[in-house]
């Protein structure tokens, strides 16, 4: 499943970043295969997705999202 199309409070660990021109900036951020992760809360109107990381909260762009593959 897409990181996009997660539900707000979901908690999954990351499987994959998809190759794109923005996956090393989300390497950076700690969005890398094996982290554990959690919705807390999805913008309305394609806004950008807010996740948990560790002790890190970061927002991401849904496009972003939508390169990120959970479980």
């Amino acid at each position: 499943m897409k990181l996009s199309e997660c539900h707000t409070s979901f908690v999954g660990v990351i499987q994959e970043v998809l190759e794109s021109d923005f996956d090393s900036k989300l390497m950076e951020y700690g969005l890398i295969p094996g982290a554990n992760i959690r919705v807390i809360n999805k913008a309305p109107f394609q806004g950008p997705v807010f996740v948990s990381i560790g002790s890190q909260k970061i927002a991401i762009r849904k496009e972003e999202a939508s390169f990120i593959t959970v479980k």
